[in-house]
């Protein structure tokens, strides 16, 4: 367009001389708008000249960003310091600033004043009749409708509310507004605008706006449980908060805790007082009930840390314990290889219980043992001149043989099995024997452990003469004696039963 087009135009709606038409203009860099704002911004200040013929303060231009002498517009949330004074009003500083002004920056020059401001604001007023007022314009709205002073209102979304919420340790005061609706600028005035309700807000609070006319805010009065408006909702972000209450999840993922609805009554509308109160009670329970939580997690972690600490001792002396166990098994083994002869001694006052023609008839140990029968009780009275050896020097000659084969030891290629025989008399005896070994092994050792025990400094134990062995459980005899143990159900450990049979039951 024309230079004198737009200065025709300036002049039409200004009615201002066309020398001045081109001074804003050349300010403006052919800007028609930013002149007319300009323009009505100095006449609404008193510092025009163009009916006077006094020069205008000068528009210095920096990086597009223009400023003048004359004060600037006031931006919502950042107003002067005689604008406070004039107002009397005291604004506590607040984290939530960051994310409520911090993000819209300075508006330009001329914005809230003339004729382009006015049609701005009567067409937002008539979008907002037909579609509500969006959750990001509340605070624009509410100062706008009711002046000031304001609450903390969030010019954000309501996800990221509850995430800035969160980060800041605030709570979120949902207002639920219905454009019309009774009540709702009583809501405004008198509770929103309290002195005391107002303090608490800033401090504690984030308000955040919704017009139930739109979609968002009327899915979240849903899911709170609110149908009558206007209301207001205390919420909690969750992550703060314990999981084991009722959560609202909206959108997904984002989750808070509703704490208290603050409802109108259908005839006088909102206590202050007693919203009031609720509103400024409900952040000190929080942190008390916050505190109890922190101490009792503190003194969980406390007793889990000394449980730990206890096992790690109980472990530390089971370890010491089999170390000793251990130093004390290779000082036994030196002590027996280093002193034959005490084991000699042993076995001589042992043998001074025996006939001596049965002594005479002991051979070399066997590679393997084998249960006492009666016919090899017989073999040895028919080979003993004196008539035969008793039971008892029988049971001791295999007792000699024994007594020098140690027990077997556990290993990755023949694995143990500790056996345990009670007695008749309720004595118990155990012994480890290789899960190769027979069953036979099992009765012999049986059979002389009465004498064993005796040989190895003890009382002689009742064993009889004629026995047989039974699994506890269930209940079974041990019939086949070549059966190895890993073959017959013995390995790694049993519990049997030694069972007197008569002459009767054994013939």
């Amino acid at each position: 367009m024309a230079a004198s087009a737009l200065v025709q135009q300036f002049v039409e709606v200004t009615q201002a001389s066309d020398h001045e038409a081109h001074r804003l203009l050349g300010c403006a860099d052919g800007d028609l708008e930013t002149a007319l704002a300009m323009y009505f911004a100095s006449m609404e200040e008193g510092t025009s000249s163009s009916s006077a013929g006094v020069e205008p303060p000068p528009v210095v231009v920096r990086d597009e960003v223009r400023e003048t002498s004359s004060p600037p517009p006031v931006v919502i949330g950042h107003s002067s310091e005689e604008e406070e004074a004039l107002l009397g009003e005291r604004r506590p500083q607040s984290a939530f600033e960051c994310f409520k002004r911090g993000r819209r920056g300075p508006e330009p020059l001329g914005v809230g004043a003339g004729m382009f401001s006015a049609l701005t604001q009567t067409l937002t007023s008539g979008v907002r009749v037909l579609t509500g007022v969006a959750s990001e314009e509340f605070d624009d709205y509410f100062e706008a409708n009711f002046g000031r002073p304001t609450p903390p209102i969030s010019n954000l979304g309501y996800a990221e509310t509850v995430r800035c919420c969160d980060a800041e340790r605030k709570l979120i005061l949902l207002w639920f507004h219905r454009g019309g609706a009774k009540f709702a600028d009583e809501l405004c005035t008198t509770v929103l605008q309290n002195e005391q309700v107002l303090d608490c807000l800033w401090e504690h609070y984030v308000v955040f706006g919704g017009d139930v006319d739109r979609f968002e805010p009327s899915q979240i009065a849903t899911l709170v449980g609110v149908y009558t408006f206007p209301a207001m909702v205390i919420l909690q972000p969750a992550s703060r908060g314990s999981w084991d209450h009722f959560l609202i999840e909206w959108p997904r993922g984002t989750h808070a805790r509703p704490i208290h609805r603050i409802l109108p009554h259908s005839v006088t509308g909102f206590a202050v007082d007693a919203v009031a109160s609720v509103i400024r009670s409900t952040p000190l329970e929080l942190s008390e009930r916050r505190t109890v939580e922190e101490t009792a997690q503190r003194e969980t972690a406390s007793r889990q840390e000394e449980a730990r600490q206890l096992r790690a001792a109980q472990d530390a002396e089971y370890e010491d314990s089999l170390l000793m166990d251990q130093i004390r098994q290779i000082s036994a083994d030196e002590a027996r290889t280093a002193q034959p002869s005490d084991q000699g001694e042993s076995r001589s006052a042992a043998t001074d219980q025996v006939a001596p023609e049965v002594l005479d008839q002991v051979e070399a140990p066997p590679s393997k043992l084998e249960p006492s029968t009666n016919s090899t009780e017989d073999d040895a009275r028919e080979q003993c001149p004196s008539g035969g050896p008793s039971i008892t020097d029988l049971r001791m000659i295999a007792a000699l043989e024994l007594k020098d084969i140690p027990e077997h030891t556990a290993s990755d290629e023949v694995p143990s099995s500790k056996i345990m025989v009670r007695l008749p008399a309720g004595k118990r005896i155990e012994r480890c024997f290789s899960s190769e070994a027979a069953v036979a092994d099992i009765y012999a050792w049986a059979d002389c452990a009465g004498e064993l025990a005796l040989l190895h400094g003890g009382e002689r134990l009742e064993v009889p003469e004629q026995f047989q062995l039974l699994t506890s459980f269930p209940m079974k005899p041990l019939d086949d004696i070549k059966a190895l143990l890993k073959d017959a159900g013995l390995v790694p450990s049993a519990a049997l039963v030694m069972k007197v049979v008569s002459s009767a039951e054994s013939d």
